[in-house]
Order: C-alpha cells, then sequence, then structure tokens
C-alpha cells in the first residue's frame, strides 16, 4: 500500500509540473452512484451500501493525452450487515476532493489515477429488526479526515456526457473506537457533462 501510495504521489507530482504547458480547461456537473463497505482488520462480515454523490469537476489538458482533474463531490459512504436477525446500517457522508492525473488511450477513453482527501461531515446509524427500527447519530465514533487511492476509467462522448467508473480505497483508519480499525472503501459509477471546448 505504501508503494502504490508513494507511486500515485509521484505521478500527480509530475502533472502538476506540467501545468504551465496547459491548453484547454473545462469543467461540469458530476451526479452517481456509490458502493461502499468497510475493509481492514476489524471489518468483519460488512456487506455493500448504496448511496449517491453529486458534485462537479474542472479539467485541466496539460498534452493531447494528459491532463489534471480536480472534483468536489458530496458523497454518501458506509457498509450494512446483517447479525442475529438484525440489519445493521451506517451512513457517513464525506465531502471528497479527488486529484486525478487523467491519462488518455484515445480521443474518448482514459485512466485515471489519483488521491482523494476526504473531509467528514455527518453520520446515521440504522439498527431495525423484525418489530421495529431506530435511527441515531453517530459523529463521534467517526474521525474528521480520511485520504484515499483513487482510480478509474472515464468515456468521454462528444455530445459532453462522460461515463467513469472507479475505485476508492482508503488508508486510514476512520474510526475512533479504541482497538477499532477500518477503513472506507467504495465503488462508483459516475455521469458527468462537459462544459468547454
Amino acid at each position: 500500500m505504501r508503494t502504490l501510495y508513494t507511486f500515485t504521489t509521484i505521478l500527480i507530482t509530475a502533472c502538476l509540473m506540467q501545468t504551465g504547458h496547459a491548453q484547454e480547461i473545462k469543467f461540469g456537473p458530476r451526479v452517481g452512484l456509490n458502493f461502499s463497505t468497510f475493509t481492514g482488520g476489524d471489518a468483519n462480515n460488512f456487506g455493500l451500501k448504496s448511496g449517491v454523490h453529486v458534485g462537479g469537476f474542472a479539467s485541466r489538458s496539460i498534452t493531447d493525452r494528459i491532463s489534471v482533474q480536480p472534483e468536489l463531490l458530496l458523497s454518501m459512504k458506509g457498509a450494512s450487515r446483517k447479525t442475529n436477525g438484525y440489519t445493521y446500517s451506517q451512513t457517513l457522508y464525506y465531502l471528497d476532493i479527488p486529484l486525478f492525473c487523467g491519462i488518455g488511450f484515445s480521443d474518448n477513453l482514459r485512466a485515471l489515477f489519483g488521491l482523494q482527501p476526504s473531509v467528514f461531515l455527518e453520520g446515521k446509524n440504522k439498527v431495525k429488526d423484525p418489530a421495529k427500527e431506530k435511527m441515531f447519530s453517530d459523529a463521534r465514533s467517526i474521525r474528521g479526515f480520511d485520504l484515499a487511492i483513487a482510480a478509474g476509467l472515464e468515456y468521454q462522448m462528444e455530445m459532453g456526457l462522460n461515463f467513469g467508473a472507479r475505485i476508492n480505497y482508503g488508508f486510514l483508519n476512520v474510526s475512533k473506537v479504541q482497538n477499532y480499525s477500518v477503513n472506507n472503501l467504495s465503488f462508483q459509477a459516475t455521469v458527468g457533462y462537459t462544459i468547454g471546448k
């Protein structure tokens, strides 16, 4: 994991050092689905939890095939699991700030690699059994900051729409609970609309 983090950091730094040769800037809105869970040493029997993300992006071209793309997304993460007839669901709201380096394979298809800092905003827990359902806030047990390695593929259509699939792997423990360690893991399906030449 440390080697992957180092490689990603070097890649982003190399992209940023070339921004003086930028050719054009594009931007637009973005919306999509999240499928999230917890991983790590204490993440036992957690399943995927669905959520959404919404926000925007800006893309700055460096060469015909390389670009830098920062984004700002309000994102729902968390996990769910079933134990002894109870369904436990945890929803975590984050402000994600991914910074991607894009490498194009063609005029329409490119790969994205980068780092994603995230600020924790709010958390909700829901516990459901066959007879009743309870919901309560869960802000005190989650750390206020996360950092993930993000990667994916994106396809850009001529009409402006773009479609992408991504994975975000957090490598910081997000739990404040003593002797309990979990990390965020999210899969994303995303749609954006590119404004600009």
